[in-house]
């Protein structure tokens, strides 16, 4: 690769599995310090040991970006750690091959959940 994110800093949301974690593998081997969030603190620090197994510099927070707090502290820890937030790779979400129900729908105040796309999730982590 090509250190095309030499000395960036990217919080990566969804990182445990999938698209999330092939990102943080591809910002990794481009040179990014990645900060990985998700709700399965197993798989996201096997996938830090991974990533700096290979000399990067890597980190996790466990979050559930519906909830806008979780999404803060992600933001903060990362901020604290690293000094900065250069950018987010906000793609927490559901994938596979589910069937909707009305148990996946919650409202209320601060969150709403639909079966595709965690929207006020990804709104809250850019905030």
């Amino acid at each position: 690769m090509n250190d095309l994110l030499h000395d960036r800093v990217v919080l990566i949301t969804g990182a445990s599995s999938g698209i999330g974690a092939a990102a943080a593998r591809v910002f990794s081997q481009e040179g990014a310090t990645v900060v990985l969030a998700a709700r399965r603190e197993d798989r996201l620090a096997s996938l830090v040991a991974e990533l700096k197994d290979k000399g990067a510099r890597a980190s996790y927070v466990v979050c559930d970006v519906t909830v806008a707090e979780d999404a803060a502290r992600a933001v903060d820890f990362t901020v604290d750690t690293y000094g900065r937030l250069d950018s987010a790779f906000n793609n927490a979400g559901l994938g596979g091959d589910r069937t909707p129900s009305t148990s996946w729908v919650t409202t209320s105040t601060t969150r709403s959940w639909t079966p595709t796309c965690a929207a006020s999730g990804t709104a809250s982590a850019t905030r």
